[in-house]
């Protein structure tokens, strides 16, 4: 099975030996396929959802005022007998508080289960992000280790990132192969390594 698909890949121009992904780098390239397989929203998009979020509050504002509409906050204690109060802007900024306490409370929390998630990704991968042989060639490349060999053709390379010391090719927009910039800042040669991968769209 392995002959064959290395057969596919033609003849290789490039051998490196790359070694394996640690856990910081496979956490920067997690964050950078995730910007890679997400769809982000059009100017008119932007454009229509401020233009609602803005008549809402408009609509708000203006009903609240024509019908003198006012709010409130009282807490008492039985026991003691003190009372605390709060209107209008101070009304306003405890609300606000309580808003951004909110959300600051729900981003540590979904960044603490993506950090655990990541952790978990990585202990699970195995082989997959371990040291390997990537060849390269005009056909495409050639992932393969003792266990297992992937062909990529270079029409499948859907973009590249520089992150961390490391050159991201990401392919389909939902993988990517990581080659250490030192490793190709090293090879002999630089220059033919550098204008291959640029040639088919792998190298920003």
């Amino acid at each position: 099975m392995s002959e064959g698909v290395e057969a596919a890949a033609g003849p290789p121009r490039y051998a490196l030996q790359v070694p394996a992904l640690g856990l910081a780098d496979y956490g920067r390239m997690q964050v950078v396929l995730m910007r890679a397989a997400s769809v982000r929203p059009g100017w008119r998009r932007r454009l229509l959802g401020l233009a609602g979020g803005c008549l809402v509050g408009g609509t708000a504002g203006y009903l609240a005022a024509s019908r003198e509409v006012s709010a409130e906050m009282w807490l008492v204690s039985g026991r003691d007998g003190w009372a605390w109060s709060l209107d209008g802007f101070g009304l306003v900024l405890a609300v606000l508080g309580v808003v951004l306490a909110t959300v600051l409370a729900l981003g540590v929390i979904l960044s603490s289960r993506q950090r655990r998630g990541i952790h978990a990704l990585h202990a699970a991968a195995g082989d997959l992000l371990g040291a390997h042989e990537l060849l390269l060639g005009e056909d495409g490349l050639l992932w393969r280790n003792p266990s297992r060999t992937l062909l990529v053709p270079w029409s499948r390379v859907t973009g590249a990132v520089r992150q961390g010391g490391m050159l991201l090719i990401i392919a389909d927009r939902i993988s990517a192969f990581w080659l250490p910039e030192a490793l190709i800042a090293a090879h002999p040669d630089r220059a033919g390594l550098e204008s291959l991968l640029r040639r088919h769209g792998a190298l920003p």
